[in-house]
């Protein structure tokens, strides 16, 4: 019998209810930056906005920050006992630094550690093998999912390729989903070619950051391949408008293919929090769905958004 792996052990696909796919409550962005913005580490806030997002009807969160981005899995279990929301942890590597200006990169590594740049496609493997069957960081909390997993802006580094070789490993010999992350919605064709030629299963893959490049036959062809598409910057006006994310996914519908679009806010910064004046885990649903239901997007199909098509992605 398939589950879906939390942070506090594994549960039936069906207990799973309202999800946010893509998301980060405790992080730590880069090795190089001083900006207190981009560190999540408070214990107490977390609690307070998944305890809002929770009587919003929210009951899940995927929580894709990689091993080399300060992951926390006892703080991830310690948040999911005190709200109830389901927590599902990842392993991974991010990806390299990139320019959107498209010039060349001035570290390939920001994020993979010293001690695993050499490390074979197989000992890369071998790590997310570990994490997602043993437990994560000497703990037993298990890893329900790798990634996000990253390529940079127009562009696959050495490196990337390396991971996303050894994700595609890991998955085929466990069946964990991987969650990536494309670059303003770039390489998403080369990202599936590199993960169905090392064989992954194209089913239990979410292609991230769709929402941030506005191109439907883009979107239908990959999503024709049978990947998830990740609609889950919502709120983010700063890189595109929620009326483009919706009318985006309105003619993804259309298409019929509302059975492979899954949701959520990628709240990456302290900022973004509601108690620092921003909008919070809760904003997909007390404001980003109330607009996909004006716009026309029935609520039978807004649940698969949130239900059926997280537990297809996330249970193996």
């Amino acid at each position: 019998m398939s589950f879906v792996m939390t942070v506090l052990g594994p549960t039936n696909p069906a207990a799973v209810g309202i999800t946010s796919t893509h998301e980060h409550l405790f992080a730590r962005f880069t090795s190089n930056r001083t900006d207190p913005d981009t560190e999540l580490n408070e214990l107490d806030t977390v609690v307070e906005e998944l305890l809002v997002f929770r009587q919003a009807g929210g009951d899940a969160i995927v929580e894709v920050t990689t091993i080399d981005m300060g992951r926390d899995a006892d703080r991830l279990a310690a948040v999911s006992v005190a709200t109830g929301v389901k927590i599902i942890a990842s392993t991974g590597f991010y990806k390299g630094s990139y320019s959107p200006g498209g010039e060349e990169p001035l570290h390939t590594w920001d994020y993979l550690p010293e001690s695993l740049r050499q490390a074979s496609v197989r000992q890369l493997a071998e790590v997310f093998i570990s994490e997602v069957c043993q437990g994560i960081a000497g703990t037993k909390i298990k890893a329900g999912i790798i990634g996000e997993i990253g390529t940079s802006y127009h562009q696959i580094l050495a490196d990337e390729e390396k991971v996303f070789r050894a994700a595609a490993l890991a998955n085929r010999e466990t069946g964990v989903p991987i969650s990536t992350h494309t670059t303003l919605g770039t390489m998403g064709r080369e990202q599936i070619e590199i993960l169905r030629g090392e064989g992954a299963d194209l089913g239990h893959v979410v292609l991230c950051h769709m929402d941030l490049i506005s191109d439907t036959p883009y979107h239908m062809e990959l999503a024709r391949q049978g990947v998830f598409l990740g609609f889950d910057t919502a709120g983010k006006e700063q890189y595109q408008s929620d009326a483009a994310r919706i009318e985006s996914i309105r003619r993804l519908v259309q298409e019929g293919l509302e059975n492979q679009i899954v949701l959520s806010c990628d709240i990456g910064r302290r900022s973004q929090m509601r108690r620092y004046g921003g909008r919070g885990y809760v904003y997909l649903l007390d404001k980003f769905v109330p607009q996909l239901e004006a716009a026309g997007i029935d609520r039978a199909t807004v649940q698969k958004f949130l239900i059926d098509n997280p537990r297809r992605l996330l249970a193996y």
